[in-house]
């Protein structure tokens, strides 16, 4: 069963850092600063913290989060609907890039950034920010998860 509501909330959240710059988390700025820029995993991070699905100290990459909700959890849907993540990468042990289903058609990322983009100037040149893209945008989808399923294990 989907928990909608929540699912709602995550998007609803998310939605209100479209614009804000794009800054790749490293060891001393996590990327998951609705101030500073949101990298896109730490975009995420902070609708799932924001809707308890995380705890605040909690921080996981790309990766991290296809473990969590792919491998671990199998809850992959039927169909895409808004909330779902979408991972994407070279394979399913190399997941460079997460974004959530907005809509049918509309993906919601922090992106256009590298690891290089560290500062307001650079994003600016680079056109790196929260930003909406069709789904199609990007040719390397790995997998869709619905983090708003309960699991049956």
């Amino acid at each position: 069963m989907r928990q909608n509501r929540r699912a709602r909330k995550f998007v609803q959240y998310l939605v209100k850092f479209i614009g804000i710059q794009y800054h790749y988390g490293d060891d001393q700025f996590r990327g998951d600063d609705p101030i500073e820029g949101f990298d896109c995993s730490g975009l995420v991070t902070e609708g799932l913290r924001a809707i308890g699905e995380l705890k605040w100290n909690q921080r996981f990459n790309a990766q991290m989060f296809y473990d969590r909700y792919v491998k671990d959890r199998n809850l992959v849907p039927n169909r895409t609907k808004p909330g779902c993540l979408l991972f994407f990468g070279t394979a399913i042990d190399h997941v460079s890039h997460i974004a959530i289903v907005l809509d049918r058609n509309t993906l919601l990322e922090a992106g256009g950034g590298s690891r290089d983009t560290k500062s307001e100037g650079i994003a600016a040149v680079r056109n790196a920010f929260v930003r909406l893209r069709p789904i199609t945008y990007r040719r390397d989808l790995i997998q869709i998860a619905d983090p708003f399923m309960y699991s049956s294990q």
